[in-house]
């Protein structure tokens, strides 16, 4: 089993749409993936990855010379020569004794199926709620998320709830985001009564024993840290975590999951790839007694798996192979498509903007990455209602370019870019007088609607009023009306957005209600709620380019040639009358169906 040959080839496998429009500012360098190919002397061909620019080892650039020549069972258990070259091994060692590469770990087989989860950095709640019901459609059943202060994570995970079935968990990694202790404890106690958020990793800083000690004696949610940090022994004296996240080459794992199995503390493995590293952690699952959470492998990102068949998972398991070696063959035409010459991509030059509902501003000039320690140490509010952060990103604009040297001279630049309501409170009946207090309101009364929905039973969604309604009726009827304020905002014709030939006249409304009502009468719930979901996230953005100005012009600003609205009021009270008001009269209906 001597090697005759060892190939690195690099390979830009793009994220998918949903995911970069997202990963492309933060982590662009993951889509670069090192394929290693070994061939024995035999003729049998390894297959191995590394994600170069995120591993738990990468490949040295001396590999060739420390491996050709040399049999292949020998080195196994060398975690230095790196992640792809080590799985390759595995997998040419496997197929040449004709055994999967679980039998090569030294453990008895366990699982037939191994756990895996979803994976989605931080997002705003209507892109989270679409990675979600992506993930249901997938076969996942877990989701592990990039929880972020700068979010109104309440929100968010309203959002989810409201598309994703109740068996479907989450566990939130706040990367020591929440700073500390006090923070902490705070707010994770209002996220307890979300019985499907599983667990939290790494709160706080994992060095702040105290603090990391005072969260678990306080907080009702298992709590997960990343192996090493602290130093083993003292996070099992001070047991200031209930299970830990692995990542490691095979001899550390294997050290890792011997002491976990010891302290009965289950754990993750964190191994990042596309297909074939995905497999690799399968079959690690099948064999380490503690690898009980689902595995985070990050495939669900990527375009392609690079195998074949495709992975296809079931209730949230992916059967593990039998066959030799990892048990998947490599696919040689992705490979071809996908091959580049380079090991590393730029992020798109932009700033990030978080936006507060009192209308208060700031820019940051800093990376997503070093936002996570920027933005605790500016001492800003943790997951403050309506609080979002958004992408502004570089349009080669003049406007662009002053903004971004500004906030570059001084790190953030803060000014307030809505006017501050005096009472961000307001009576049912009364319509909102500046753009901030609208926003308010708006996810004010979606986050209601989003959390009664949360609320029910398959069989309360399923019962129908006397006109013949369900919840889910009442909830496809919001949506239009909801992208006719976005058509209309954006000076588009506003009735066609919504499905309409012409404006219906007031004695045509219910008519027009039963047209739009039967277009989406055969619609799935679940389409349903995540196109109510979109279309709730494109008034938010819709209206953060509009200023208190805007929202004060008439109707007939946005639509000069639409007869019959020339009253001469300002377009906010349609656009709260389509939305929060909207919301809320349905709320009520639904309500008292479910009764």
């Amino acid at each position: 089993m001597k090697i005759v040959d060892l190939e690195l080839i690099h390979l830009d496998v793009p994220f998918t749409p949903h995911t970069n429009q997202h990963m492309q500012y933060w982590l662009p360098h993951w889509r670069i993936s090192q394929l290693c190919k070994i061939t024995l002397d035999n003729g049998i061909v390894g297959w191995g990855e590394t994600i170069p620019n995120y591993t738990w080892s990468k490949v040295p650039a001396d590999v060739a010379n420390r491996v050709v020549g040399r049999n292949a069972g020998d080195l196994l258990w060398q975690d230095e020569l790196g992640a792809g070259v080590q799985m390759a091994l595995f997998d040419a060692v496997g197929k040449a004794l004709g055994v999967p590469v679980y039998r090569l770990l030294g453990h008895k087989k366990l699982r037939e199926w191994a756990p895996i989860s979803w994976w989605a950095m931080d997002m705003p709640p209507a892109d989270w709620a679409e990675q979600c019901a992506e993930a249901v459609r997938q076969g996942y059943m877990s989701a592990k998320l990039k929880a972020r202060t700068w979010y109104d994570l309440h929100a968010a995970l309203q959002a989810i709830f409201a598309v994703a079935p109740e068996q479907f968990i989450l566990d939130l990694d706040f990367n020591a985001t929440l700073d500390n202790a006090a923070n902490a404890v705070k707010f994770l106690s209002t996220l307890e009564p979300y019985k499907q958020v599983a667990m939290f990793e790494s709160p706080i800083p994992q060095e702040d024993v105290a603090g990391n000690a005072q969260i678990r004696r306080r907080i009702n949610r298992p709590v997960a840290m990343h192996y090493g940090s602290p130093p083993i022994m003292t996070t099992l004296h001070e047991d200031v975590a209930d299970g830990f996240v692995l990542c490691a080459g095979a001899a550390a794992l294997l050290r890792q999951a011997h002491i976990c199995q010891e302290a009965n503390k289950p754990f993750w493995l964190q191994l990042v790839g596309t297909g074939v590293t995905t497999t690799w952690a399968a079959h690690f699952g099948a064999v380490l007694p503690q690898a009980k959470w689902p595995a985070i492998t990050c495939m669900n990102i990527y375009e392609s798996q690079l195998v074949k068949p495709a992975i296809e998972l079931r209730g949230g398991f992916l059967r593990v192979p039998e066959r030799p070696g990892l048990g998947v063959e490599i696919d040689e035409a992705a490979v071809e498509k996908y091959r580049v010459d380079y090991v590393w991509l730029d992020t798109p030059r932009h700033l990030y903007r978080y936006c507060r509902a009192n209308g208060e501003v700031t820019y940051y000039a800093c990376g997503k990455q070093d936002l996570h320690h920027v933005y605790p140490e500016d001492a800003q509010p943790i997951c403050e209602p309506g609080a979002t952060l958004d992408v502004v990103a570089d349009d080669g604009g003049v406007a662009f370019a002053e903004l971004y040297a500004a906030v570059h001279a001084q790190r953030t630049l803060r000014r307030r870019e809505i006017a501050a309501p005096a009472d961000l409170t307001l009576a049912v009946s009364t319509a909102p007088t500046a753009k901030a207090t609208l926003l308010r309101q708006i996810q004010v009364e979606w986050a209601e609607l989003t959390a009664f929905i949360a609320s029910l039973t398959p069989e309360q969604m399923e019962r129908r009023d006397a006109a013949g309604w369900a919840v889910k009726d009442h909830l496809a009827h919001l949506i239009p009306w909801a992208a006719g304020i976005v058509a209309l905002l954006q000076r588009q014709p506003r009735w066609p957005a919504m499905g309409l030939d012409a404006p219906p006249t007031e004695d045509e409304i219910d008519a027009a209600n039963a047209r739009l009502h039967a277009q989406r009468a055969q619609q799935p719930l679940h389409a349903v709620l995540l196109e109510l979901a979109r279309t709730h996230q494109q008034v938010l953005e819709t209206l953060a380019g509009l200023t208190d100005a805007d929202l004060r012009q008439p109707y007939s600003h946005y639509q000069p040639n639409e007869p019959g609205e020339e009253s001469g009021a300002p377009i906010l009270g349609w656009v709260a009358g389509n939305t929060w008001e909207h919301y809320q009269e349905h709320l009520g209906w639904m309500r008292a169906l479910v009764r």
